[in-house]
């Protein structure tokens, strides 16, 4: 699967989904930690469009693939869900 253009903020936004929650922010970088075990920690810059090879390191770093990764949608609304199977089915 081809890896998606996102944001930073778009990154975190489909993390959250999965169980991240934001812990700080130190100048243009979002500081976002697992709630679960492992509590993986992960350094995003707050980017407009985070590069192909940054953007492969952090979905490895968060224990992700990148199938799984593109298969969560994020809206213009800020909300995120998972992309279905179907095409007929919008999320």
């Amino acid at each position: 699967m081809k890896l998606p253009v996102v944001s930073g903020k778009d990154f975190v936004k489909r993390l959250k989904k999965i169980g991240y929650e934001l812990v700080s922010q130190e100048g243009s970088h979002m500081i976002i930690r697992l709630s679960s075990l492992p509590f993986t920690k992960l350094s995003v810059p707050n980017h407009k469009e985070l590069d192909r090879g940054l953007l492969r390191s952090l979905i490895r770093d968060a224990n992700l693939t990148v199938e799984v990764f593109g298969n969560q949608e994020t809206h213009e609304d800020g909300s995120c869900c998972t992309r279905s199977a179907s095409l007929s089915d919008p999320c």
